[in-house]
């Protein structure tokens, strides 16, 4: 078996990573959120109950575990001790033991909120971010504006940074018309946040390089899918951090290990949450279906998904990006007793793509090639896949030059198929 893993998200999120990385964290030591924040939403059946982490990673529900929050992730400290709090309340045991968060990551703090709010309702501004926060906060970290984690200990440097940093930020909250944040109300609370989360703080990099070096099994888990990836994805319609495989090493603060894998998450149909471009978008019938079977709704906002056929082109780009050769598709069953459809290239005037960078599908008028399969009446028959799913992969397989490792037949932990172990 391999000692590290990265699973990373292939479409504009929301493809099912929580599941995936639940399922194989049994087999790791460690598992890391490497970047985003509170942003995100993980589903996760846990016991019959749904779960929906922010920013915990997926594995705290596996409980001989270890879980890390590194300092390529903005964390929003009132978030992280609610989203403790209601994991110790449901008998999950979230202590220090367990997890490990980087002291010097950067918080999201209550003026980001306010401005990525403000931000969003001007007209003809709008990116349909999910208002968290996320956003502001990083360019807080790269302006070296930003509040670290440890900064939240000592009231006195708390207050010095933050009394400069207000000054600036309320000129800009009273630019859009907002309300002003006062001084001693968010120290207090803040410090008050710090000494909650302070067992918790330690060095996430140290921690990983060890672990790493002793040839413990460490997952790194993504919180956005890579056509979200600032750098990579549909801009301006986009997260505000590095999502790709890749990234987890430089945001954690390690060297790649030489024999690292990466296992790409995909839906057997495509979503998109917010604004931005959407070529295989269906509109009709078809779309709404998808969203009522699949429940495809944003597990962070609640906004409805928009749905359409699978995007071969644009995942030939995510797999192709990330170095990936094992794929986890997911949500397979929401296609039972539907027409199964796939694009397989565009067609942009005369030319046919079949692979293209996502910052170019807003600005060219494409057309979708859809081809449509036999479907699946159930994507199990007994204990096997169903010969029309079985197709279906081998087809995206073909596509992709990757292969299927994991199928979900459903929302539960015991609906999968493991088709080979993707840690070797």
């Amino acid at each position: 078996m391999g000692n590290c893993l990265v699973v990373v998200g292939l479409q504009w999120g929301d493809e099912g990573k929580g599941k995936v990385v639940d399922l194989l964290s049994k087999d790791a030591d460690i598992v890391v959120r490497y970047q985003g924040g509170a942003n995100a939403g993980h589903t996760i059946v846990y016991q019959g109950q749904k779960v929906i982490l922010h920013l915990l990673p997926s594995g705290i529900l596996s409980p001989n575990t270890k879980c890390v929050i590194g300092q390529g992730v903005v964390v929003d400290p009132e978030a992280l001790l609610e989203e403790i709090n209601t994991l110790c309340s449901m008998g999950v045991d979230v202590v220090p033991e367990r997890l490990l968060v980087s002291h010097v990551a950067t918080c999201v703090m209550p003026y980001h909120k306010t401005l990525d709010t403000l931000r969003e309702k001007r007209a003809g501004a709008r990116i349909g971010t999910t208002c968290r926060g996320i956003g502001p906060a990083y360019e807080d970290l790269f302006s070296r504006k930003g509040i670290r984690l440890c900064d939240l200990l000592d009231k006195d440097t708390l207050k010095g940074r933050l009394s400069d940093i207000l000054e600036e930020k309320n000129a800009l909250i009273g630019f859009f018309g907002g309300e002003q944040i006062r001084l001693d109300e968010i120290v207090e609370r803040f410090h008050s946040f710090g000494l909650a989360l302070k067992p918790f703080f330690g060095d996430a990099s140290l921690f990983l390089k060890d672990a790493l070096d002793s040839s413990k099994r460490v997952l790194f888990e993504s919180a956005q899918g890579t056509l979200l990836d600032v750098l990579h994805g549909t801009y301006p319609y986009v997260t505000s951090s590095l999502c790709i495989a890749q990234a987890c090493f430089a945001l954690c603060g390690v060297p790649p290990p030489p024999d690292y894998k990466v296992l790409g998450v995909t839906k057997a149909y495509t979503t998109r949450v917010g604004l931005g471009p959407f070529p295989t978008e269906d509109h009709g019938e078809y779309g709404e279906s998808i969203r009522q079977r699949g429940y495809e709704y944003g597990s962070t906002t609640g906004r409805p998904r928009r749905c359409g056929v699978l995007d071969l082109p644009l995942l030939r780009y995510a797999v192709s990006l990330n170095g990936v050769k094992r794929i986890a598709l997911m949500k397979t069953d929401v296609l039972s007793s539907m027409p199964v459809r796939v694009c397989t290239a565009y067609r942009h005037g005369n030319e046919t793509l079949t692979s293209i960078h996502p910052s170019l599908v807003s600005n060219l008028k494409l057309s979708p090639i859809i081809e449509e399969m036999e479907g699946w009446s159930a994507p199990l028959i007994g204990q096997e896949l169903h010969p029309s799913l079985v197709s279906f992969i081998r087809t995206i397989e073909a596509q992709l030059q990757s292969r299927v490792g994991i199928v979900s037949t459903g929302p539960g932990r015991e609906d999968a198929v493991f088709i080979f172990d993707v840690w070797t």
